[in-house]
């Protein structure tokens, strides 16, 4: 009988992850289980369930180490296209055996910088190893407590959402970074003085080249300060499990234009929340324009 990997979801008042029920078994079974779990990530939703139900159950062939089947609890399950669940499990299969990646000659990392960038660092809360489930979500394996991953143009954040805390550390700077970060300085400062000059009431919004932000008076006396940023922040909470990149796009759509991130965008809301149809396309109506600032290499105003 083949040996099984249980994988398990994980809550806490921070969020909720996936993980191995025995982190140790997985390492051993699976050529690499960091990957395997990112794929599991698309395939399972983790809005249903209570902490610590098994989700997924992968049993393995142990003398080559490959997947031999994958058994998905029914309500974990993604709605997915049956192309886009293929095509994931193709993928975990692949990262589950004995392959060798083959690089351009860079590093061993994953294309994508962000994905494992925490992996091995230290728990802020208990000193503990952290782990990264994916893209977004950092966990301690000690104490378990799961962190946001944030990229800016020039840091990695690992951000505590009850807390508002945040750890930094720099990105990689490639060959022309110092002009980047200069950039990315001057907009900054030019955000700052356009909201010296042309607002003096409790609360702004400011969109441009360094993206959406509001503003409002933290120790004033209207009980009604802060209340568009807390609408913001609401709704960025509501959008929370909608991730668009050129990567999904290409894959899901064929080509990366402003109407095919639109869809995708539209298609995720529609699978990962409940909000309104209009509420939906009038979102998509802004990634649709901001895609196509970028490609027109324009700045929002």
């Amino acid at each position: 009988m083949s040996p099984t990997v249980d994988v398990e979801v994980r809550r806490n008042r921070h969020g909720s992850v996936l993980a191995y029920a025995d982190r140790d078994r997985a390492a051993r079974l699976l050529a690499d289980h960091r990957a395997v779990l990112q794929s599991l990530y698309d395939l399972v939703d983790r809005r249903h369930g209570s902490d610590g139900e098994t989700v997924a159950r992968l049993a393995v062939r142990e003398d080559s180490r490959i997947v031999d089947e994958l058994d998905l609890r029914d309500r974990f399950r993604r709605d997915l296209e049956a192309d886009r669940a293929i095509a994931l499990v193709e993928d975990l299969r692949y990262h589950a055996g004995e392959r060798e990646l083959v690089t351009d000659g860079g590093t061993d990392l994953c294309g994508d910088e962000s994905r494992f960038f925490w992996t091995g660092e230290e728990c802020p809360d208990c000193g503990g190893d952290l782990e990264q489930q994916d893209e977004h979500n950092v966990m301690c394996l000690t104490c378990e407590a799961v962190f946001q991953h944030l990229l800016t143009e020039s840091e990695h954040v690992l951000h505590t959402p009850e807390r508002d805390e945040s750890v930094r550390k720099p990105r990689a700077v490639t060959d022309g970074g110092p002009e980047s970060e200069k950039n990315w300085m001057q907009s900054l400062l030019g955000a700052a003085s356009q909201f010296e000059e042309e607002h003096d009431d409790l609360e702004v919004i400011l969109e441009g080249a360094i993206g959406f932000h509001t503003f409002y008076v933290a120790d004033g006396d209207d009980p009604t300060r802060g209340v568009k940023t807390a609408l913001y922040s609401g709704l960025n909470d509501l959008l929370e499990e909608v991730s668009v990149d050129a990567d999904t796009v290409r894959l899901n759509h064929g080509a990366v234009t402003p109407e095919t991130v639109r869809q995708e965008t539209v298609d995720q809301i529609a699978e990962f929340t409940y909000v309104p149809e209009s509420l939906a396309e009038s979102i998509g109506e802004s990634v649709e324009e901001r895609v196509r600032q970028n490609l027109n290499g324009e700045d929002s105003r």
